[in-house]
């Protein structure tokens, strides 16, 4: 039986593909919106990207701080 270690690294390193996914998508909605509102092109490209390098940063911060701590 795995013990509570290993079901708290588990539930960290599964949460950094959530939290990725949720700024994509954050993302795409937030250019999406201004894109509609403001007539501005291309934002719903720009809100993805921006909402993936948040994504990744988040998450090598996190992983490196959960790393640090071991």
């Amino acid at each position: 039986m795995a013990d509570k270690k290993t079901w708290r690294d588990l539930a960290l390193y599964g949460s950094l593909s959530l939290n990725l996914g949720f700024m994509v998508v954050g993302g795409y909605f937030l250019g999406n919106l201004i894109e509609k509102n403001y007539r501005l092109h291309n934002m719903t490209a720009t809100g993805v990207l921006v909402g993936l390098f948040l994504g990744l940063y988040e998450m090598f911060a996190i992983a490196y701080r959960a790393g640090r701590k071991k």
